[in-house]
């Protein structure tokens, strides 16, 4: 099937939205996980004890983690929304409506980064339940903030569908 040629008509913004909801899905688990442990030790792994080859080094590396990892994780959520934004485009391409596109991607997404690697966490007691609530939170708010940004007009509908003032 040929993709759509309508000028009027762009797929794009479902990236975009993708690449929306992602961000805000990020910093919305951010926040989650700021609230409910308070700082981020509680998720980092403990590293092994030092030794005598670089002294100090770990500690080094947990400070840095915990000082970038907000960013990197908003950014990591920004890329996975805009893949599966790619996906749901394809989908229109191949003839569903944006709607239907983005909640078939953003279930895949649900499935992917949230059903099949945290429930073998929880299985293998590696996480418990309040965690693994806890990590639900991002890909079910990117599924619910896809589907509303596709299937709704908004706020963001006149940023990403307005063309240029002038020509």
């Amino acid at each position: 099937m040929q993709p759509h040629t309508d000028p009027s008509r762009v797929e794009s913004k479902l990236v975009l939205y993708g690449l929306l909801a992602g961000i805000l899905s990020g910093i919305m688990q951010f926040v989650a996980v700021i609230v409910t442990f308070n700082n981020l030790n509680y998720l980092l792994m403990p590293l092994p004890p030092d030794n005598n080859v670089f002294p100090g080094f770990s500690g080094w590396i947990i400070k840095v983690v915990i000082g970038i990892s907000p960013l990197l994780a908003i950014v990591q959520c920004a890329f996975y929304g805009a893949i599966f934004g790619v996906i749901a485009d394809v989908l229109v391409d191949a003839g569903l409506k944006a709607s239907m596109a983005a909640l078939i991607s953003g279930v895949l997404y649900f499935i992917a980064f949230s059903v099949i690697p945290l429930s073998t966490l929880l299985i293998t007691g590696i996480i418990n339940e309040t965690l693994f609530a806890l990590m639900l939170t991002h890909p079910l708010t990117y599924l619910i903030l896809f589907v509303v940004f596709s299937a709704l007009k908004g706020p963001w509908s006149k940023v990403f569908e307005g063309g240029p003032k002038r020509y």
